[in-house]
């Protein structure tokens, strides 16, 4: 950084200028700053693998720096669990989501290189353990290190940044780290079904021409995951004609088609079977009520 101060004056009928200068180097301020992207715990079901979190290594300094990473799993407190098996990747896309090009973070070999107010999201893909319990919780640390020098906010270091420059150490001390949560989900759901028969006369005795209403019940166990895209099929029982029209749901009619808006199908989505479709249910969900009649052949 150079100044400059210039003074002009008039002396015996003549313009006289003089000039003076002074200039200093600015030191490198190296900082970091590491901050955990997700806006809620990451749920993940018990005993599954490579689980991402989502991460972002920030560059405050005043030049260009790189930057060692280490993940840790924060051991087990209470009825919480920890992870293991925990792995780097970097976002080679710059999008915020993990894809086949982002490569693997090794240390010492592609530490995050980055310019001064850069930043770089990592992905951090731990396992769970199949003793995790239904809403608990595992926390893992993100720390990321200055490669060109930590220490003490305000220490420095000579000729040991950019070519030319001292450094300054910042207030991260060169160092930062941030946690990031998962949380333990599972759902299941129990099917119970019943029948009731009415023949012609009004009586219910299974007989051919015999009408048979089948009520299905479809109820969550009140875990903390949402199942996603349930589908209920139900195959025609042997010797049995469906009564058209009869599908419905929640005392909803259902279309037999899939032409229609609805939910529901007969012998479309699978064959001689109604198709109820639910979409996402998570575990707190009201149970769901199906019917749907036949004839008896």
């Amino acid at each position: 950084m150079k100044n400059t101060v210039a003074v002009s004056y008039v002396q015996g009928g003549s313009m006289l200028t003089g000039t003076t200068s002074t200039s200093f180097v600015v030191d490198q301020l190296v900082d970091v700053t590491t901050t955990w992207q997700d806006a809620k715990p990451v749920q993940a079901a018990a005993g599954s693998a490579a689980q991402t979190l989502l991460f972002r290594v920030t560059n405050p300094g005043n030049g260009n720096d790189s930057y060692k990473l280490v993940p840790t799993a924060l051991p087990a407190s209470g009825s919480d669990f920890a992870v293991d098996q925990c792995q780097l990747f970097l976002d080679q896309d710059h999008n915020g989501i993990r894809s086949a090009n982002d490569p693997e973070y090794v240390p010492g070999s592609n530490d995050p290189v980055l310019a001064a107010g850069d930043h770089m999201d990592v992905f951090v893909l731990c396992a769970l353990p199949s003793t995790a319990n239904d809403g608990t919780f595992a926390q893992v640390r993100l720390a990321a290190t200055s490669n060109t020098f930590s220490g003490t906010p305000g220490s420095a270091k000579p000729s040991a940044g950019i070519p030319g420059m001292n450094v300054v150490v910042g207030m991260s001390s060169g160092s930062s780290s941030s946690n990031g949560t998962y949380q333990a989900s599972s759902v299941s759901y129990q099917f119970t079904s019943t029948q009731r028969v009415t023949d012609k006369s009004g009586g219910s005795v299974a007989t051919s021409g015999s009408h048979i209403l089948y009520t299905l019940i479809v109820t969550a166990d009140g875990g903390s995951a949402i199942g996603r895209n349930l589908v209920v099929t139900n195959p025609m029982p042997e010797h049995t004609t469906y009564v058209p029209g009869s599908l419905t749901l929640d005392s909803a009619s259902l279309g037999d088609s899939n032409t229609d808006s609805d939910a529901g199908d007969f012998n479309i989505t699978a064959t001689n079977a109604i198709s109820v479709r639910l979409g996402n249910v998570p575990g707190s969900a009201s149970p769901h009520t199906i019917t749907f009649e036949v004839t008896i052949n």
